[in-house]
């Protein structure tokens, strides 16, 4: 499955995707992690997941 991202332009439109539509967000925040952009990135959340992924 392929899904091509919105275009992209800052990381408060990253944060208004998780919270629109948390699977695009997800498959949108690993394509940006692998190609490097870390200025579009929405680390707040990211980080929110990361640690609810221990419990």
């Amino acid at each position: 499955m392929m899904i091509v991202p919105l275009p992209i332009n800052s990381s408060s439109r990253n944060a208004t995707l998780y919270k629109q539509n948390y699977f695009r967000w997800l498959v949108e925040t690993a394509q940006l992690l692998r190609q490097g952009d870390l200025d579009t990135i929405d680390f707040t959340s990211l980080v929110e997941e990361l640690e609810d992924i221990k419990y």
